[in-house]
């Protein structure tokens, strides 16, 4: 299933999208947390930082998106509207800045 998935901190969100199976990709989160791979993953980096739990088993679908140009550009709006501090971009799609009065 191509996807668009969330994770909850108390204090922020990660917006992420992936072509994979929810699983596969929460596994792989899993994966990067467990191994410390902080300098290529957003997820560790938070964890190891915050010192509080982020479950990526509690990882929200935002959307069900085939298309992938349309599920990176809806992962960039996301990313905007969630105001992610967590990602570390913007997402793989470029967002005009014209879109920031209609998000608000």
């Amino acid at each position: 299933m191509k996807l668009l998935h969330v994770y909850y901190c108390t204090y922020d969100s990660y917006i992420g999208e992936s072509g994979r199976p929810k699983l596969t990709r929460i596994k792989e989160h899993i994966a990067d947390v467990k191994h410390g791979r902080t300098d290529t993953s957003a997820t560790a980096q938070h964890v190891y930082s915050c010192n509080k739990d982020l479950n990526p088993r509690e990882a929200k679908t935002l959307a069900i998106e085939q298309n992938w140009r349309r599920r990176t550009i809806r992962e960039a709006l996301e990313i905007k509207v969630h105001k992610s501090a967590m990602n570390r971009g913007v997402g793989k799609a470029t967002i005009s800045p014209i879109w920031d009065i209609a998000l608000l």
